[in-house]
């Protein structure tokens, strides 16, 4: 198992317990590995489906939200195991008056900590501890955002004596 296996692996994982949990508006996450959809894919369906307004290209935007970016960070080697980690980034959009976004954005952090507390192994891989989370401390009104960061112990591969050695 490689640390893009891993990547794969929580990013299917991701996608289907997120499936069952919503913002305060009943929309679903999303779930995306490694990069947000490219903007300029964004910009070619704002061209083909608006006018050319500012606030069209906003709500083509906003059918992003909320989401869930899977990334996979720094790695390592021992001599026993590998690691690779792996950074979530949660984001939602809360226009609303009460600006409860953090809430989303708080449950939504509880609700993965608690599933891979629950479900350490990923593959062949097996989730390490700290995990580790944070909530933004600057106002982007309406958007929030939050992140966790884990580490994933992969078994090292065995190394195979071929005919030149």
């Amino acid at each position: 198992m490689t640390p893009l296996d891993i990547l794969d692996k929580t990013t299917d994982i991701l996608s289907e317990i997120l499936s069952e949990f919503t913002d305060n508006t009943g929309k679903g996450f999303a779930v995306y590995k490694q990069s947000l959809p490219d903007s300029q894919n964004l910009n070619i369906e704002y061209n083909n489906e608006y006018e050319g307004t500012d606030e069209d290209f906003t709500k083509i935007q906003q059918r992003h939200y909320p989401h869930c970016l899977v990334e996979l960070g720094n790695g390592g080697q021992d001599k026993d195991s590998s690691f690779c980690e792996i950074m979530l980034l949660f984001s939602v959009n809360d226009e609303s008056k009460e600006q409860n976004g953090y809430r989303d954005i708080a449950n939504v952090i509880e609700y993965v900590r608690q599933h891979f507390i629950e479900n350490r192994y990923i593959g062949m891989g097996t989730v390490e501890f700290p995990i580790n989370w944070t909530m933004e401390k600057i106002e982007n009104y309406p958007y929030y955002f939050g992140g966790m960061i884990f580490n994933v112990t992969i078994p090292n591969f065995i190394p195979t004596m071929n005919k030149y050695t």
